[in-house]
């Protein structure tokens, strides 16, 4: 109570003490709960976030002082700072204050762990930058079954209908106003093209109907909504896929669509460009990266991935190569294996000491 007392007055001077004091006990409260916690027997602590988790894993690495490993698929008090920026539920007087509150967590799990992995290069330059210390960050790429996709042909050299697919789900993050709206830009150019919005369209009814009722005003035709399939059967249906999300970690439909020689456009999130472009890997582009909620220049992209079937087939084995070396299933296994036993080995080479 002294706490919430003086906080009251130095800083929150012109709101009521009362919602104050709410608040702070909604953010102390569940993170009082946790810290009674004791660790389980383990060799090896893992979270895969900060915040909450994060916590959990810096609390048991302090008293067990046992390895504690983070991996972050995306950057967890970023993305919880886009939420509360956003949020009705938080008065803007505490806005910066939940904020704060997330990144003491993020603080805390960093400075506990003996590895901090991200999916991609501009993650781990993020978690440099909010304080993760650069000699315990390293990059662990998601990986897939290439074998899965083996079967898929390359596109087709013979004149055909341009056959885009989106494999998504249909709610706001996707972003499929704007794919829509995009799409019906490229049947301006390309009256043959035809789009698959491929994946559940349950999971937001809303949202659904919304799209729909874009679809009947812009008069757009040769829109499917597919629903639930078998990808990796469907993958030679399509001469490219595209993803129009506004935020993303690393999507798995991207590298799944690479592994299928299918080029691939997305709009520049998360480790969306690094996937396409490569990190300098010397492969070239798979596709096209494209700027967020911007349908001119997504379908300028479409278009310029499918002026030919030849110009298909070019993105797709540079895509192929990118896939193939970087983002197996097998080496994303081993390199777990290997980090969990680099930190145990470390763990007892210092207990023995």
């Amino acid at each position: 109570m002294d706490i919430i007392f003086e906080i009251s007055e130095k800083k929150y001077s012109h709101t009521p003490f009362k919602d104050t004091f709410w608040t702070v006990r909604s953010m102390l409260a569940p993170v009082l709960n946790l810290l009674k916690c004791r660790p389980p027997e383990a060799d090896i602590y893992h979270s895969v976030s900060t915040g909450y988790a994060g916590m959990m894993g810096a609390l048991f690495r302090y008293f067990s002082g046992k390895p504690y490993v983070l991996t972050e698929h995306g950057i967890y008090s970023r993305e919880r700072e886009e939420e509360i920026l956003k949020a009705d539920w938080v008065d803007t007087y505490y806005k910066q204050t939940w904020i704060d509150f997330f990144n003491s967590m993020c603080r805390a799990a960093y400075r506990f762990s003996d590895r901090i992995i991200s999916l991609f290069h501009g993650a781990r330059n993020t978690q440099i930058y909010l304080g993760a210390d650069p000699e315990r960050c390293s990059v662990i790429p998601n990986g897939i079954s290439l074998e899965r996709f083996a079967h898929v042909p390359e596109v087709s050299l013979e004149p055909h209908p341009l056959a885009v697919g989106a494999i998504i789900r249909v709610v706001p993050i996707k972003d499929i106003k704007t794919m829509i709206q995009s799409f019906a830009l490229v049947k301006a150019r390309r009256p043959d093209a035809v789009l698959y919005l491929i994946g559940p369209y349950d999971e937001s009814p809303e949202y659904y109907e919304e799209c729909q009722e874009l679809i009947r005003t812009l008069d757009c035709r040769d829109i499917q909504f597919v629903g639930r399939v078998n990808v990796a059967e469907w993958m030679e249906r399509l001469d490219m896929v595209i993803l129009t999300s506004i935020s993303e970690g690393q999507p798995f439909v991207l590298l799944e669509a690479m592994a299928a020689h299918r080029p691939v456009l997305a709009t520049n999130v998360g480790s969306c460009k690094e996937v396409i472009e490569g990190y300098q890997d010397g492969f070239g582009p798979a596709g096209e990266v494209v700027p967020v909620m911007n349908p001119p220049r997504i379908a300028a992209g479409i278009l310029k991935i499918g002026e030919s079937p030849e110009k298909m087939r070019e993105y797709a084995r540079q895509g192929y190569a990118r896939v193939s070396k970087y983002y197996r299933d097998t080496d994303f296994l081993d390199s777990y294996r290997k980090l969990y036993e680099e930190v145990r080995e470390e763990w007892q080479a210092l207990d023995l000491s």
